[in-house]
């Protein structure tokens, strides 16, 4: 099992590293990067941060599976002090070449998720966006586990999970199927899903106040790609080649923009009115708090 792991993390280190050498901004951001309506402006994607947290000058913020930095970029320009982990050495030179052209100082580690090199009660902030969607789901609870530990005790982490029940998920589902059927190859960095009640029982035992927030109510991608694309490449063969190039859209830019917004509408209303709502959302957005003390 330990030597599978090794292969496994050293697959998803390669895999990431040959997507940072392509374009490490679409394959974080996904194909929304190559979206007209999509924020790349600092004090925008802040707002969004915001939503969660306040990224107050001087606390400390660890972002878990960095990539090339947006999120560590952004709220170091707030005055947080920023830690970094990623498990891929060309994300983080792609983050630091970033970090220095803003003249920014931010701390950069290379490891995996489930062994964080830092002390116990260390940050106030912990973010894991599209991180433990891609570990398997016993690499996971260890993650949570490590979170736990680095956290401070009045400390937050905001973490991202798929919701096993989306449409999204049963596609994706049989698209997997039909690979293994084939002996096609599966991507080392293949999706994780989880039922609502499955996260609250994985998440609850390392943390006493656990909040889920649906994040996004996407039902079916609207923009798509005929060539062959890093994502097409990632999960449906794994061997990343080249960038999209001719992005279409399934809908005309007005009704996607108002698609957009409807979505918006369903996570504010599911967030506010309607928890039971969150069911059916594509993505959650953990929020956990006081960690439990675990002898």
């Amino acid at each position: 099992m330990i030597d599978n792991n090794r292969k496994l993390l050293k697959n998803q280190a390669q895999m990431w590293d040959k997507l940072a050498e392509i374009d490490a901004e679409l394959a974080t951001d996904g194909l929304q990067h190559y979206n007209p309506h999509y924020s790349r402006n600092n004090n925008e994607y802040i707002q969004t941060l915001s939503g969660y947290f306040n990224p107050t000058a001087g606390k400390k913020l660890l972002d878990i599976g960095c990539g090339w930095g947006k999120t560590l970029i952004s709220c170091g320009k707030e005055g947080m002090e920023c830690w970094g982990l990623d498990i891929s050495q060309v994300m983080l030179s792609k983050a630091k070449e970033k970090a220095e052209k803003d003249k920014l100082k931010i701390h950069l580690s290379l490891g995996n998720a489930a062994e964080l090199p830092y002390k116990e009660n260390s940050f106030n902030i912990v973010w894991g966006y599209a991180v433990l969607m891609h570990l398997p789901k016993s690499k996971a609870k260890e993650t949570l586990e490590e979170i736990r530990r680095v956290l401070k005790s009045d400390g937050s982490a905001y973490l991202h999970f798929k919701n096993r029940i989306h449409l999204m998920s049963l596609v994706a589902w049989v698209i997997s199927f039909f690979r293994k059927l084939l002996n096609k190859p599966i991507s080392p960095i293949e999706i994780r899903r989880y039922h609502l009640s499955e996260i609250k029982k994985i998440v609850g035992k390392y943390f006493e106040q656990v909040e889920i927030l649906a994040d996004d109510f996407m039902i079916f991608p609207l923009r798509l790609t005929f060539r062959v694309s890093i994502y097409s490449d990632l999960f449906l063969t794994g061997v990343p080649k080249i960038k999209p190039d001719s992005l279409f859209n399934l809908l005309p830019t007005h009704l996607i923009t108002l698609v957009d917004k409807f979505y918006d509408f369903l996570k504010r209303f599911a967030n506010l009115h309607f928890p039971s709502l969150k069911w059916f959302c594509r993505d959650f957005i953990v929020i956990v708090s006081r960690p439990r003390v675990i002898k």
